[in-house]
């Protein structure tokens, strides 16, 4: 009897001990023990509970899990574990329900602010899909310390991959890169987890999707570290870039192939530039003959010509000359860009009067007055 007494006084005090509170009932639902724990969480003393009813002290938890739960254990007599909300004290339970002969035991906890913290974690997950959806990423958030990853509807949308799987790991994204790129990319990320002053990582690789074909990425991610500046976690977004690196090589293209003709103009103008030179020699060879020969025929029978004669003679030399300047200009200019701008006054004046000689017959066949006011020189 002195052992027994032992025996139940030993059990009452690690009942008293633990951090669960805990509460007994016998087969008619009775209250038969009633520990600290339990008296600060429901607020109500062994005094006032022990021997009562607990139906008719908690009615209003009748048409809740508690009351379903715990008569289910004493039927089947199988443990039960549940979480349930009890809205008369505001609080969620993690309760755990252990049949006997002799009635139910029950361990519960208070577990409102893990609860809460659940349901800001799941509040911000869900607006970060939200946010990844309207910027057209892929958000991943790697466990590190348990090698697991979380991949967010994004890898299904833009990828074609399952993102509801439980088994994933690092693995399980790094087979999807390119191989050509896998290498580079690893080594990357690994340097960053075990740099303590890198916070952010960055990387542009192949990646394999679903069906096979391949997407440039644009994958960023922040390494999160303990206290002691272990890696536990890290959080990222991976981005499709496949249509900026295709334009970027469409670029590449047309800037390789607008450098080719650059080339092949430059090499075809010095052969223009050449050709103009070879020309202008040849056409003003026989322009000098006609200066030459106009000049002596003035010169020798000057004193056999008439006034006529010497108008024309004096028409053919300053058309020559003027044929003259003409192929110069035109050999100037086939050196556009080569050559430094010359800027010089200019006597507008003197170059109308050489415009009307020069269309004299024009204006004297289709009876042209032209008429001006004063030129600046």
């Amino acid at each position: 009897e002195e052992q027994l007494k032992l025996a139940y006084e030993e059990r009452n005090q690690i009942l008293e001990s633990i951090g669960d509170a805990f509460f007994a009932v016998d087969r008619e639902w009775k209250v038969t023990y009633w520990n600290r724990m339990a008296e600060e969480v429901l607020m109500k003393p062994k005094e006032e509970i022990l021997g009562k009813y607990l139906w008719a002290e908690y009615g209003d938890a009748i048409d809740t899990d508690f009351y379903r739960m715990y008569h289910k254990a004493a039927e089947t007599g199988q443990s039960i574990a549940f979480e349930e909300y009890y809205a008369t004290h505001g609080k969620w339970f993690e309760v755990t329900v252990y049949p006997s002969a002799n009635g139910l035991s029950v361990y519960f906890k208070d577990i409102t602010f893990r609860k809460e913290i659940d349901s800001r974690i799941l509040e911000a997950n869900e607006r970060f899909e939200k946010v990844a959806e309207a910027t057209n990423e892929a958000i991943w958030d790697w466990n590190i310390v348990d090698n697991t990853i979380f991949r967010g509807k994004g890898f299904s949308t833009l990828f074609g991959l399952d993102s509801t799987g439980t088994n994933l790991d690092l693995e399980a994204w790094s087979d999807h890169i390119i191989s050509e790129d896998r290498d580079r990319v690893l080594s990357t990320i690994n340097s960053a987890i075990n740099d303590p002053d890198i916070r952010i990582w960055e990387e542009e690789y192949r990646y394999e999707m679903g069906d096979g074909n391949q997407a440039y990425v644009l994958d960023r991610g922040i390494v999160i570290r303990d206290k002691w500046g272990k890696p536990i976690r890290m959080v990222g977004a991976m981005q499709d870039i496949s249509y900026r690196k295709e334009h970027e090589q469409h670029l590449r293209t047309l800037n390789a192939a607008l450098s080719k003709n650059i080339a092949e103009l430059e090499i075809a103008n010095e052969e223009l530039e050449q050709f103009a030179f070879i020309t202008s020699h040849d056409l003003q060879e026989p322009l000098r003959m006609i200066t030459s020969f106009l000049n002596q025929l003035e010169r020798k029978y000057s004193d056999k010509l008439d006034d006529k004669a010497r108008q024309y003679i004096g028409f053919a030399t300053d058309g020559a000359v003027r044929m003259k300047q003409i192929i110069l200009d035109l050999l100037e200019f086939s050196r556009a860009g080569k050559l430094n701008e010359n800027k010089k006054q200019v006597n507008l004046e003197e170059l109308m009067n050489q415009y009307k000689l020069l269309r004299s017959r024009l204006i004297h066949e289709k009876s042209v007055k032209l008429t001006h006011d004063k030129l600046p020189v």
